[in-house]
C-alpha cells in the first residue's frame, strides 16, 4: 500500500512536530510528573513515524550529487567504525543506542525534509517555505515572551515547575539553576542556554531572511525586542556575545563593502577575525591567562564560566590515554551529566558541556576534525550572499566559534534540529533561484 503525500497532509504533520519541538520543556516535565521516560522519547518515534510515511509514498524521488553522496558514505562509513570500536571497548548497547538518538535524529530528520521539499512544485514548496519561516519566528517570539514572563513572575514559574527557590537543577524534567535572588529563565525548553540560543536564531532569521517575511516594521521591531530582551534576561552571556559577534561582523561587512574592498579580501578579512577569535576561545578553556584576566572584573563570572571549564576539559583530555582513543574517542556514554546517566547508572559524570569537549570524549580527534571542516564549509559557502537567503552564516559561525568551547549545540536537540531544518530548506531555495 502506498501513500500520496498531499492527502496525507504531510506538511501539516512537520508543522504540528515544529510546534511541539518549541515546547520541548513541557513533553520533559510530563515525563517527571508521570514517572515515565518513555515520554522523553516522542520526538524520535515521531521522526520514525515520518520517516515510515515517506518510505510508504508513492512516485517518491530525489537526488543528492555524486561528490554530496560521497561525503555521506565516508560519514557513514567512518561511524560504522565508531561503533564497531565501542563494541570492542566494552561499551553497552544501550550506551551506543543512546548515541544514536542523541545524534542523528535531527540528520534523519533533515533527510526527510529534504526528501519532501524535493517532490514538491515550486509553488508548493514557497508557500511551505514561507509557512515554516513565519512559524520558527513565532515560536521563538513565544519562547521569548515566556522568558521574560518567567524573570518576572519568579515563584509563580517555580511553583508551576515544583522547584523551590534555591534548589537547583534538573529533577523536574527542566535544568533550572538559581542566581542570587533570581533563576536562569528557560522559556519553553529545558535549560536557559538552549533557550538563549534558540532566540538568538531566530532573531538572526527575523533580520536576514530574504522572504519579506515580516512586512509590518512596527512589527518587526516589537519582535526584535523580544528577542533581545530575552537573550538578556536568559542570562546566557554565550548567546549575548553571540549576539554581539553577529552584530560586529554584519556592520563590518558593510564597512568593507563601503571601503570597496573585493569579495576575496573581505572573506580573507573576516576569516582572519574568526580564527583569532576561535584560538582565542580555546586559550581561554586551556590555559589560565584569560581567567586571570577576567577574575580581576568579575571573579565569580570567571570561576563558574572559565576556571570550572578549564579543569573539567583536563580532566576528560587527560583521560585519553592511547592513541587509539586519541583519534576515535574514549566510548560513547563513558562523560557527560545531563544525559543517559539519567536513564542509565554509570561511574564517571565528567559533564561534556561543549561541542569541542563532547566531540572529543565520543567521537575523538577525527570527530572533531569533521565537525570543524563541516560548519567551515557551510561558512564559506554562506558568505556568497546569493546562496543565502536566512542569515545561516551568522549562526554557523555562531556555532562554531562563539559555542564551540563553550556549549554543545548537539545536545540541544531543538537548537540542531532547526539549524538543520533551515539549511536543507535554504539550498533547495538557492537551486531554484538559480534556474
Amino acid at each position: 500500500m502506498f501513500l500520496d503525500l498531499k492527502k496525507f497532509f504531510f506538511d501539516k504533520l512537520i508543522i504540528f512536530f515544529i510546534i511541539c519541538v518549541f515546547f520541548i520543556g513541557i513533553f520533559n516535565l510530563i515525563s517527571v510528573i508521570w514517572d515515565n521516560n518513555i515520554i522523553k522519547l516522542w520526538k524520535e518515534f515521531y521522526i520514525l513515524f515520518l520517516l515510515v510515511i515517506i518510505f510508504l509514498t508513492k512516485n517518491i524521488k530525489f537526488y543528492i550529487k555524486r561528490e554530496y553522496s560521497n561525503i555521506i558514505l565516508i560519514l557513514m562509513y567512518y561511524f560504522v567504525i565508531e561503533i564497531i570500536y565501542n563494541l570492542i571497548i566494552d561499551i553497552p548497547m544501550t550506551f551506543i543506542a543512546y548515541q544514536i538518538k542523541n545524534d542523528f535524529f535531527p540528520l534523519i530528520f533533515g533527510i526527510i525534509i529534504y526528501i519532501y521539499i524535493y517532490n514538491l512544485k515550486n509553488d508548493d514548496y514557497v508557500n511551505f517555505l514561507k509557512k515554516i519561516i513565519k512559524l520558527l519566528i513565532l515560536l521563538g517570539a513565544i519562547n521569548g515572551i515566556a522568558v521574560i514572563l518567567e524573570h518576572i513572575f519568579i515563584e509563580n514559574f517555580l511553583s508551576l515547575i515544583g522547584i523551590n527557590f534555591g534548589d537547583w537543577g534538573s529533577s523536574s524534567g527542566v535544568k533550572v539553576i538559581m542566581t542570587g535572588e533570581t533563576v536562569r529563565p528557560i522559556g519553553f525548553q529545558t535549560s536557559f542556554d538552549q533557550v538563549g540560543s534558540l532566540l538568538l536564531f531566530c532573531y538572526i532569521l527575523l533580520k536576514e531572511n530574504k522572504l519579506n517575511i515580516i512586512k509590518n516594521k512596527c512589527i518587526d521591531y516589537l519582535l526584535s525586542i523580544i528577542f533581545v530582551i530575552g537573550i538578556y534576561l536568559s542570562t546566557y552571556a554565550t548567546a549575548m556575545l553571540g549576539l554581539i559577534f553577529y552584530i560586529l561582523i554584519k556592520y563590518s561587512e558593510k564597512l568593507l563593502i563601503k571601503l570597496k574592498f573585493n569579495m576575496m579580501l573581505r572573506c580573507t578579512i573576516i576569516w582572519f577575525f574568526l580564527i583569532c577569535v576561535f584560538f582565542t576561545l580555546f586559550m581561554s578553556t586551556h590555559e589560565l591567562t584569560i581567567y586571570e584576566f577576567i577574575a580581576q572584573i568579575n571573579p565569580m563570572k570567571a570561576y563558574n564560566s572559565i576556571f570550572i571549564r578549564i579543569d573539567q576539559h583536563w580532566e576528560i583530555l587527560n583521560s585519553i590515554d592511547n592513541i587509539v582513543s586519541l583519534f576515535l574517542g574514549v566510548g560513547f556514554g563513558v562523560n557527560g551529566v545531563y544525559g543517559i546517566e539519567s536513564v542509565f547508572a554509570k561511574k564517571t559524570q565528567l559533564p561534556t558541556d561543549s561541542a569541542y569537549i563532547y566531540l572529543i570524549s565520543n567521537y575523538g580527534i577525527i570527530g572533531l576534525v569533521i565537525f570543524c571542516i563541516i560548519f567551515s564549509a557551510l561558512i564559506i559557502y554562506f558568505m556568497n550572499k546569493n546562496k543565502d537567503a536566512f542569515g545561516l552564516k551568522y549562526f554557523c559561525m555562531y556555532v562554531l566559534i562563539i559555542m564551540f568551547f563553550y556549549n554543545n549545540i548537539i545536545a540541544s536537540f531543538t537548537n540542531s534540529l532547526i539549524l538543520i531544518l533551515v539549511i536543507v530548506l535554504n539550498f533547495r531555495l538557492m537551486k531554484r533561484n538559480r534556474r
